[in-house]
Formats: structure tokens, C-alpha cells, sequence
């Protein structure tokens, strides 16, 4: 395996996981503050 792919899977994984993080905790967020949002 090559630097290159060591690095681009890295990234990806990272990428992915920070995507999820973030949709739940505006999902949390969202059903927390339900009244103050709509």
C-alpha cells in the first residue's frame, strides 16, 4: 500500500465520521430546542 491510499483512506474515514457527529448533534439540537426552532 502507498502513502497516497494511506492518507486518501484516512481522510475519508475521518471526513465520513465528522459528517455523522455532525448531523447528530443537530439532530440532538434540534429536538432539544423543538419550540425555540419552529
Amino acid at each position: 500500500m502507498s502513502m497516497d491510499a494511506i492518507v486518501v483512506m484516512i481522510f475519508s474515514i475521518v471526513l465520513l465520521w465528522g459528517g455523522l457527529g455532525y448531523f447528530i448533534f443537530r439532530f440532538v439540537k434540534n429536538r432539544k430546542f423543538k419550540k425555540s426552532d419552529l
